[in-house]
């Protein structure tokens, strides 16, 4: 972690940029995160593979066009891959988590007002007033308890949810990336990382800026073992990958940006 500031440390995690899943994999051998784990996967085809798509709490009424478009195209492109794809529903248990008033943002900034609090301390001047008004909110020990202890009582809910798929599929952010010029917007995958689950985030879509549009695939806890062989036919068979995303891409790569 040496350079990286987590703010909340159960649910702020290192993550790997990599061009392919053999990169990651190469990566994670090295670092041993994949050491003594057994495969998920009894299978590779994604003819013998089972998905499940599930909507986060806000994306019906959140959720841009071009990440609905991109929602429906992942489900079509894994069906006529052969694919099994189901939607599904986690539970009430699982709204309220989302959003700026959200559960899960009350967690983070409990975090950060213990990993913030010499910064916010000695160099008040030098800390943006945004960081300050998150990690000097006030948060009753009685909320925070019971947010600590509903996150505790998810994980192995959805462990067993989870183990149901070989992954469950689900938005990495509500709307396209932004222009450098627009305001930076949330993604959702701070809710898997409190979860504790691993996930793997796969830009393969394309928005009408034509800038990338991504979704998670997420696991169960200790499945570090994404199969190589899966991601490789998904990849093979351009499921996710539109013609004008991956155009572009490819376009970008041989210029060297």
């Amino acid at each position: 972690m040496e350079g990286i500031r987590p703010v909340q440390p159960i649910s702020d995690s290192t993550g790997i940029l990599a061009r392919s899943v053999s990169d990651i994999q190469l990566v994670a051998r090295t670092l041993g995160v994949m050491r003594n784990q057994i495969p998920n996967l009894s299978h590779t085809s994604l003819t013998q593979c089972r998905f499940g798509f599930f909507k986060t709490e806000l994306f019906d009424n959140h959720g841009s066009n071009s990440v609905k478009s991109v929602w429906q195209q992942a489900k079509e492109a894994l069906t006529q891959a052969g694919a099994l794809v189901e939607e599904i529903d986690l539970g009430e248990e699982y709204d309220g988590w989302e959003g700026t008033g959200g559960k899960l943002n009350t967690f983070i900034d409990a975090g950060g007002s213990v990993a913030c609090f010499r910064e916010c301390t000695l160099h008040r001047d030098l800390v943006s007033d945004a960081v300050l008004e998150r990690v000097e909110k006030p948060i009753s020990r009685t909320e925070l308890t019971q947010i600590t202890d509903d996150l505790a009582a998810l994980r192995p809910k959805f462990d067993k949810i989870a183990k149901g798929y070989d992954a469950i599929i689900t938005p990495s952010s509500l709307v396209e990336a932004p222009k450098l010029s627009e305001k930076d917007v949330p993604d959702y995958s701070a809710l898997w990382s409190a979860l504790g689950v691993p996930m793997i985030n796969v830009p393969g879509f394309g928005g009408i800026n034509g800038l990338p549009i991504s979704l998670l695939l997420v696991a169960s806890r200790y499945v570090t073992e994404f199969r190589r062989e899966l991601m490789s036919d998904m990849t093979t068979r351009d499921c996710f990958t539109s013609p004008r995303w991956s155009l572009r891409y490819s376009s970008r790569r041989a210029k060297g940006v």
